[in-house]
């Protein structure tokens, strides 16, 4: 009976968790690839749902996107979430990184021992692809299921470099985008 119960609590585990992305605290490197203009736009999350997430992309500045994500509710309400992401290669691997910022687009902070504000950030990491004409965006979301603890940007980017091409590295449900040229 034991084993029923262990066994059901584990599934059920599995289940909330599904789809979570992987969450750190560091990212694969600094934002140093520039944002393709084709990517500051109007995209819809594919789906079937009646009020799809919207995304608006603008620039923050040559290297960072902000993105605002707007969802609606069955009554029409609408809901504001607060992101900025950028693009880092893993040898020609794009991956998005995506951490959420206050609505004034500053980041969230948090104190720290010392009694100083210091970043807080979370990355979320996902492999993007795209065409060429960025009409369709898809990610990949890395799972969270990754055990690694990483002590730096180094050893996140060779853990990617070694990993990027195995498909147990990502979720098995891509988010798929339309560029809606709003």
């Amino acid at each position: 009976m034991k084993k029923l119960i262990y066994s059901i609590a584990l599934v059920f585990t599995a289940i909330v968790f599904m789809g979570c992305p992987y969450q750190t605290k560091i990212a694969i490197d600094e934002p140093s690839v520039k944002v393709p203009s084709e990517m500051i736009n109007t995209w819809e999350k594919e789906s079937s749902d009646k009020n799809p997430d919207v995304f608006v992309i603008t620039k923050d500045n040559e290297f960072v996107m902000r993105i605002l994500k707007k969802t609606t509710n069955s009554s029409g309400e609408v809901t504001k979430y607060y992101y900025k992401g950028f693009i880092s290669k893993v040898d020609k691997t794009e991956f998005l990184q995506v951490y959420e910022v206050e609505d004034d687009w500053s980041d969230k902070t948090t104190t720290n021992d010392d009694g100083k504000k210091v970043s807080d950030n979370q990355y979320y990491l996902y492999k993007f692809t795209h065409g060429s004409t960025y009409i369709k965006a898809t990610l990949h979301p890395v799972t969270e299921n990754v055990t690694d603890e990483f002590k730096n940007s180094g050893e996140l980017k060779a853990f990617l470099e070694k990993y990027k091409d195995v498909t147990f590295l990502y979720d098995k449900d891509d988010e798929k985008y339309i560029r809606t040229d709003d």
